[in-house]
């Protein structure tokens, strides 16, 4: 082996070596990238899941809230039903009272 072949051999591993370490950091940093957006859309995932339980859990609150409205609503009609007929009552007591006072 004369000298150049040697220079070419050490150049050629030296070649060798630059481009498996080119490689070999572009697989650790695309696997840190890969792992850094699994970060990410596990955290955005799981934000997700809570914002769609708070929805859940308002619709169910607004859900309970129509029906003790409802329930409201029915218990003020029945309320001023009973006052509409207190004051016809009233009303027929004071004409009695008037009635009786004038015979007197």
């Amino acid at each position: 082996m004369s000298g150049s072949d040697i220079v070419a051999i050490i150049s050629a591993l030296s070649a060798c070596f630059a481009i498996f370490s080119v490689v070999r950091n572009y697989k650790q940093s695309s696997k840190k990238e890969i792992e850094q957006r699994t970060v990410e859309r596990t955290e955005t995932n799981m934000k997700l899941d809570a914002i769609g339980r708070n929805v859940a859990d308002i619709k169910e609150t607004m859900s309970e809230t129509k029906k003790d409205i409802q329930h409201l609503n029915e218990k003020l009609a029945l309320v001023d039903a009973k006052a509409e007929k207190a004051h016809l009552r009233i009303d027929m007591l004071e004409k009695e009272v008037s009635e009786n006072e004038r015979k007197d």
